[in-house]
C-alpha cells in the first residue's frame, strides 16, 4: 500500500506541484466549512433565542459560508480532474514503457502476464481512484476534526458521545466489509463453475456436443445449482448486513441521545449549543466515508505500487559489446542446449549441439511442435537454454552471447498495429520518408506507393479511419520493409511467404537470398520445396535438427549432432 500511495503523491507533487497544492488548498476550504457553519448555526440560533433584534454578522457570515462552499466546489472540480487525468496519463507512460524495457519471451511467463494485466488497469483508471480517495480521506478527517473541535468547545463530554456516536458505524462497517470478503470468497467457485458451464457451453463445438450426447439437461441443472448456490451465499450477506445496520442504528442513536441529556443537564447550555449538537449529526457521518475511502485506498494502492516495480526480475547483464556497428554473425554453434516451456515436462529442445552457417538462408523445416520455434529463439536470444550454451560467431573472429536487440523477427501472424505506415515501417530505426519509399519498391510494393501517394500517412488497417487495406502478402512484404530499414546483423522469419502467391513466393526468396549476404538469415517453414542448393536445410523433429543440405563449398560447414 505505502509504494501504491507513495508513487501517486510523488508524481503529483514532483510533475504538477502548483496544480496540486490549489486542488489540496480548495479542498481544505471545503473541509472546514461545516465547522464554522456550525458555530455560526449556533450563534444565529442564540440570537433567535433571545428574542432581541437578530443580528446580521451571523446571517451574512452563514451566507457566506454556503456561498463559499458553492463557488469553491464549482471551481475544484475541472482543477481535480486536471489532476487526475495529469497523474493518470504520467503512469500510464510509465506503464507503457514495458514496450521500451521488457525482452522477448518476458510474456511467456504466467506471472509476467498478470502483473501486465495489474498495470494496465493500474495506470489510468486505478491511479485515478487511487488519487481521488487519497484527497476524499483527507476532506474526511479534515472535517472531522473542525466538528469535533467546535462540539469540544461547547463540552467535551458531549464531544466524546457524539464522536463514540459517529465512530460506532466505522466497527460495523468493518464486520460489514468481512461478511462480504468472506461471501464473496465462498461464492468464488461456484460461480466460475456456472459462468464456464455457461460460456463454454454456448460455444459452437461445445453446443453441437452437448447436444450430441445428450447433455442438455445436467449442463442447466450443474449451471442452476451452482447459480443458487452462489445467490444464496449473496442473500445470506445481505440479511447479516440489514441486522448489522440495525445495530448501528441503535447504538448511533443511543450516543447522540445521551450527549443531548447530558447537555440539558447542564447549567450554562444554551439553545444555540443544543442547535450545534442536534447539527453535528450529519457533519460527522463523514467519518463513516472516511472508513469506506480508506478502505478502498488500501486495495488500489496495492494495485498501483505494482507500477514502481520492474515488471521482470532480471539477473544482472553480463559484458556487453561496446562500440561501432555490430559484427555480421558467421554462424550460429549451439552445444548441448536443452529448453522446456514452464508447466512442460518433455523438453520442446534436448541437448543439440549443431552449428548453423551462414551461407545463403538457413532453413528449418518440420512439423508442428517440432521445436523450430524453439530452436530459432534459442539461436536469436528471445530465450535461453536450462542447460548448455549458445553461441554467436562473428565476422571479426569473436564469439559472444545472442543478443535480441540485433536481431529482427517477422512473424506468421505479425500484429497489424494501428499506426501509420511510416511508424509501422520505421519502428525502432529514425527512416526518413526517401529511405522508407525505397525500402517499400526493394520488397515489391512500389505499385502500391505509386498508387496511394499518401500512403504514409495513412493508419495501417482498413478497419480504421483513413485506414490502408493490405492483403496478407502485402502486409508481409511491408513487415520485411521494416526489417531492411533495421538492418540487423540477424533476421529470423516464420514462414515468410505463407500468404504470398506462387507467383510472388519465388521473389520474395530471392530477395531474401539477396540481403541473405549481408546478414544472418532463419527461415523457419514447413515445406522444403522453393529453396535452392545455396540454403542451409535442416529439419526439426522432435526436439532435435538434423541436417538435410548443407552449406555450399567453402562456407563454414555446419557441425551436425549425431
Amino acid at each position: 500500500m505505502r509504494r501504491g500511495v507513495a508513487l501517486v503523491l510523488r508524481t503529483a507533487f514532483r510533475r504538477h506541484l502548483g496544480l496540486s497544492l490549489l486542488v489540496i488548498v480548495m479542498a481544505l476550504v471545503l473541509a472546514l466549512m461545516p465547522a464554522v457553519q456550525l458555530r455560526v448555526l449556533g450563534m444565529l440560533v442564540d440570537g433567535v433565542g433571545q428574542g432581541d433584534r437578530i443580528s446580521l454578522l451571523p446571517i451574512v457570515l452563514l451566507g457566506l459560508t454556503l456561498g463559499l462552499s458553492t463557488v469553491v466546489n464549482s471551481i475544484q472540480i475541472p482543477f481535480r480532474e486536471q489532476l487526475y487525468t495529469d497523474v493518470s496519463g504520467d503512469l500510464l507512460e510509465k506503464e507503457l514503457a514495458v514496450f521500451v524495457d521488457a525482452a522477448p519471451g518476458d510474456l511467456s511467463d504466467p506471472g509476467v502476464q498478470d502483473r501486465l494485466r495489474i498495470r494496465r488497469e493500474s495506470a489510468d483508471d486505478r491511479s485515478r481512484v487511487l488519487l481521488d480517495t487519497l484527497l476524499n480521506v483527507g476532506v474526511a478527517a479534515v472535517t472531522s476534526l473542525g466538528v469535533g473541535g467546535v462540539l469540544f468547545s461547547v463540552s467535551p463530554l458531549v464531544a466524546v458521545l457524539m464522536c463514540a456516536g459517529a465512530a460506532a458505524p466505522l466497527v460495523v462497517m468493518h464486520r460489514i466489509r468481512t461478511v462480504w470478503q468472506r461471501a464473496q470468497e465462498d461464492a468464488a467457485a461456484p460461480q466460475r463453475v456456472h459462468d464456464d458451464l455457461f460460456h463454454l457451453g454456448a460455444q459452437p463445438r461445445a453446443f453441437d456436443a452437448i447436444l450430441q450426447h445428450g447433455g442438455g439437461g445436467r449442463v442447466r441443472g450443474e449451471s442452476m445449482r451452482m447459480w443458487r448456490v452462489v445467490r444464496g451465499l449473496i442473500l445470506g450477506a445481505q440479511r447479516t448486513e440489514a441486522l448489522l445496520c440495525v445495530v448501528c442504528a441503535v447504538l448511533t442513536t443511543a450516543f447522540v441521545t445521551a450527549a443531548l441529556l447530558v447537555l440539558l443537564r447542564s447549567q450554562d447550555v444554551s439553545v444555540g449549543d443544543m442547535a450545534i449538537v442536534a447539527s453535528s449529526v450529519a457533519a460527522l457521518a463523514t467519518l463513516n466515508q472516511l472508513v469506506v475511502w480508506a478502505s478502498g485506498c488500501v486495495e488500489v494502492a496495492q494495485f498501483v505500487g505494482d507500477l514502481d516495480a520492474p515488471l521482470v526480475q532480471r539477473a544482472a547483464a553480463g559484458p556487453s559489446r561496446t562500440g561501432g556497428e555490430p559484427t555480421r554473425l558467421e554462424g550460429i554453434e549451439l552445444e548441448g542446449a536443452s529448453f522446456t516451456y514452464r508447466g512442460r515436462t518433455a523438453p520442446a529442445i534436448d541437448e543439440v549441439s549443431v552449428r548453423l552457417a551462414a551461407s545463403g538462408l538457413v532453413v528449418l523445416t518440420g512439423p508442428n511442435g517440432a521445436g523450430k520455434s524453439t530452436l530459432a529463439k534459442l539461436a536469436s536470444g528471445a530465450l535461453h537454454p536450462y542447460q548448455g550454451a549458445v553461441r554467436w560467431l562473428r565476422a571479426d573472429g569473436t564469439s559472444t552471447p545472442p543478443s535480441w536487440q540485433e536481431v529482427s523477427v517477422l512473424h506468421q501472424d505479425e500484429a497489424m498495429l494501428p499506426l501509420s505506415v511510416r511508424d509501422f515501417v520505421r519502428m525502432g530505426t529514425d527512416a526518413s520518408d526517401q529511405q522508407i519509399a525505397a525500402a517499400l519498391r526493394r520488397t515489391g510494393l512500389g505499385p502500391l506507393l505509386e498508387a496511394a501517394p499518401r500512403l504514409l500517412d495513412q493508419r495501417v488497417g482498413e478497419g480504421y479511419e483513413g485506414g490502408a487495406a493490405f492483403s496478407g502478402g502485402q502486409f508481409q512484404r511491408l513487415c520485411l520493409a521494416r526489417l531492411l530499414l533495421q538492418d540487423r546483423p540477424m533476421w529470423v522469419l516464420d514462414e515468410p511467404t505463407s500468404a504470398i502467391d506462387v507467383a510472388g513466393d519465388a521473389d520474395f526468396l530471392d530477395l531474401l537470398r539477396e540481403t541473405g549476404a549481408e546478414r544472418f538469415v532463419l527461415v523457419i517453414t514447413h515445406k522444403e520445396l522453393g529453396f535452392e542448393d545455396g540454403d542451409e536445410l535442416w529439419r526439426v523433429e522432435h526436439g532435435r535438427p538434423r541436417l538435410l543440405r548443407p552449406a555450399p563449398a567453402g562456407g563454414p560447414g555446419p557441425d551436425a549432432a549425431p
